[in-house]
């Protein structure tokens, strides 16, 4: 029996062994289809497999992507449990989920990626809660402590963080404390701690760039 490219329906020769994995079956691929496919995920490759009526072993690759889709549905309800506030949404009646709290740049036009304004000080950040309807999406902000929310789980994304011991930032293990990093680079003391008192802000002072 001729062998055929599951994905494009080309026939094999004797020597084209190309295979693609998908839904954890090994597929039969030619060479364009092999380089063009190679770098989606299983499940989709197991879906074109299906869709073009050619895979082997079909029930297998079905029975992939419902596991697939499950596992996608339990995620995305322990994402929902995780940021349920409790609220609804007064448009649509959808739950209210907690994205915590979210820092705005004030409209300045700065350095570092807008962490330093023009002259050379701190940009002004805005802190609000922000909430979103799972269902229909809108975006509400209210000022911090106005509402009483609450605490959402770490996600996971951001557990590998440590806590700076000088300023108390809370900061990727990957790179050192970037609030410091502006401080020194301003040649400014750091602050001990969050009661430590603040240097007066001096107009006059230019930064190191332009000395």
């Amino acid at each position: 029996m001729t062998k055929v490219c599951a994905f494009c329906g080309k026939e094999l020769g004797i020597f084209d062994r190309n295979t693609l994995l998908a839904g954890n079956v090994s597929q039969p691929a030619c060479q364009d289809c092999w380089n063009r496919l190679l770098d989606l995920p299983q499940g989709e490759r197991a879906r074109l497999a299906l869709e073009t009526g050619r895979a082997v072993e079909p029930e297998a690759l079905h029975s992939f992507l419902e596991a697939e889709e499950a596992q996608r549905k339990e995620q995305r309800e322990a994402e929902r449990r995780r940021r349920a506030t409790g609220l609804t949404c007064r448009y649509c009646g959808g739950p209210m989920l907690n994205f915590q709290r979210k820092h705005f740049n004030m409209g300045e036009e700065g350095l570092l990626g807008g962490i330093v304004a023009r002259d050379g000080w701190l940009a002004s950040f805005l802190e609000l809660d922000m909430l979103s309807c799972q269902d229909c999406g809108r975006v509400e902000f209210y000022r911090p402590g106005y509402l009483t929310l609450p605490e959402v789980a770490e996600d996971p994304e951001e557990q590998d963080q440590v806590t700076c011991p000088v300023c108390g930032t809370r900061h990727s293990t990957l790179v050192n404390c970037p609030k410091c990093a502006v401080h020194s680079a301003m040649g400014r003391q750091q602050p001990q701690g969050e009661d430590a008192p603040r240097e007066p802000k001096r107009r006059d002072r230019k930064p190191p760039w332009e000395k």
